[in-house]
Order: C-alpha cells, then structure tokens, then sequence
C-alpha cells in the first residue's frame, strides 16, 4: 500500500502502489507540508496575496527538451517527444516562447511534479536547464544559449527530490479529488482552461444535483483557451491576463496544458489571486475524470445526456461506466 494516503481519495492505478508510493523516505513530512500548503493559501486569500504553483510533467519536459540535440539528452527519445507535443506546440520554434518559460519557473512559488522515479529525473533535468538559463542570463549571453542549445547539458548536477520540487504534485490532485479546494473558496472560484471543458462545467452548473455534489452554487469565472497549441495563438497573453484583470475570484484553478509556460510569469503581476497548475483536476471538475489518475479513485463523474461530448481533448479517458447523467 502506498505510503503517501490522503484522507477522503483512493487510488486504483496500480502505480500508486509500487515504485516511489512504497518508499516512504522519497517525500518526508508529507502531511506536515499538505497542512503548510492548506495554511499558505487560507493566509494568501485572507491577505490579498499572490501565490501561484506550477505542475511539471513529461509534457513540460518535451517542451524543454525538444531544442536540444537528441544526442544531449538522455532521458527521452525524439519520436516520444514528437508525440506529445503534437498537443501543445505547433513546433515552431519561437525562442521567446522558452525565455518566458524559464522565467515561468524561476518565478513562480511552487514547482512541483508526481511522486516517482521518473518524474523525479526529468525535474532534475529540468533544474539543470533552469540553472544553465539564470547563468546565461546573468552574463548577457542568452543568445549565444540559444544559438548554441546543447549548452543546456553542461555542468548536469544530481539533485535531491527536494532541492526539485516544493511539495509533491499528488497533493494537489488530492486537494481536488477531497473536494479541499472547492469548500475552502467556496463560490469564488475561476477557472483558466481549455474551452470545451470550461463549457461543460457550464452546463453542469446548471443542475443542483451537481451543485450539491461540487459543493459549490456557481463559479466566478471561466477564461477559455484553446484546446491545443494555445502557445500558438498570438493574443493567447493578451486574451488571459486581460480576463484575470478583471476577474472576481479568490483563486483560479488552471487547466492549461505546455502553454502555462507562457503565462504564469505575468498572472501574479497582473491581479493578486491564487493560481494553482490543477491539470486533469479540470477534468474532473467537468465529469470527465479519469478515475487511475493519482488519488481520484473516489470521484464521482457526471454527463449531460444531450450535451454533445465529440472533439473534447480529454487528457485520459473519462471513467463514464458508473457516471451519473444528469438529464
């Protein structure tokens, strides 16, 4: 059995009980840092304080890796990287794109990725990158970082998981999946995300039963992206941060894919909220959770009967077999 439960989740992905979940010495003091994290948001909200957290995964990695030679890096391959980023980036290559991202990083107050071994060596290239950038940036010879990107893999250090990562992803997706977030800042939350999601979460909101379920009467706002490439669209920036501006929740909870990248640097300078990377916690806000995702074994999805669910980007299969349709 996994050594990191959460109270009010399960897990029935047999990852959840193998590899890092079964050592308890990959994330010490877990409860202690998910009572930390509770208390850091409750204090930001109640203080009118920026806080924004970052969720890092194999897609980021794709991103960060796919300018630099194949040859340089060793954690993936050319075709995987192809694969994912067929969903997020139209792999044209905009260098400013990858200085907001390294910027993304650098600033916001929490990175964090999943609990395992994997996860853990592509966050350690990762910071590696980072470290390479602030370097660079620090002698004025970004362009010759750039120019020259295998650059990137000089001088790799091997890090502890917690010289990595704040905290582990999982608690945020648990934070979600016990309803911790959506009782906490009950009725003044919004979300950023992809459109087709943000829409059926409109709908459901229309029913009481699924009011009662999310704990929530209605949600502030809904700021829509596009479903992939987002990085691509030229007012994608604009288009978000001028939404945030004059947004009236208390927290945003984003679904947003590779292109938070792009964004998250500029949403603390734009408006004093929470800004939480949740990832497929959108999903399952929507009824469209996939019930092996960490901690979500619990969940209770809901569809519309009539709502037309064809062309949604689902992030993984939604588990409809025992969902309730509202009708």
């Amino acid at each position: 059995m996994s050594k990191y439960n959460i109270e009010g989740t399960s897990n029935i992905e047999p990852e959840q009980s193998r590899g890092a979940y079964l050592d308890e010495n990959f994330w010490t003091n877990f409860n202690e840092d998910i009572n930390h994290f509770k208390q850091t948001l409750i204090d930001c909200r109640d203080k009118k304080k920026s806080f924004s957290l970052l969720r890092m995964g194999h897609a980021e990695y794709c991103f960060l890796t796919y300018i630099i030679p194949l040859d340089s890096v060793k954690n993936l391959n050319g075709s995987y990287i192809d694969r994912v980023l067929n969903r997020h980036y139209s792999k044209t290559i905009n260098i400013n794109d990858y200085k907001d991202a390294y910027e993304t990083i650098i600033n916001v107050d929490y990175n964090t990725t999943q609990i395992g071994y994997d996860f853990k060596n592509w966050l350690n290239d990762i910071v590696n990158f980072k470290n390479v950038y602030i370097e660079y940036k620090n002698n004025n010879q970004l362009d010759l970082l750039f120019n020259n990107t295998a650059l990137f893999c000089n001088n790799h250090v091997t890090y502890d998981v917690k010289q990595l990562i704040d905290m582990p992803l999982d608690i945020i997706y648990a934070l979600v999946a016990n309803k911790w977030f959506l009782k906490t800042f009950k009725n003044k939350i919004g979300f950023i995300g992809n459109a087709r999601k943000l829409d059926v979460i409109k709908h459901l909101m229309k029913y009481k039963e699924y009011q009662t379920y999310i704990e929530n009467d209605y949600f502030t706002d809904y700021i829509e992206v596009d479903q992939r490439c987002a990085f691509n669209n030229v007012n994608f920036k604009k288009h978000i941060l001028d939404k945030v501006k004059h947004s009236s929740c208390d927290i945003f909870l984003c679904g947003l894919g590779v292109s938070k990248l792009n964004i998250f640097n500029d949403l603390k300078k734009t408006k004093n909220c929470i800004y939480i990377d949740v990832g497929h916690g959108i999903d399952a806000i929507a009824g469209l959770c996939d019930y092996e995702r960490p901690y979500f074994g619990s969940w209770q999805n809901y569809n519309i009967k009539d709502y037309n669910y064809n062309g949604i980007d689902f992030c993984g299969p939604p588990s409809w077999n025992n969902a309730i349709t509202l009708h």
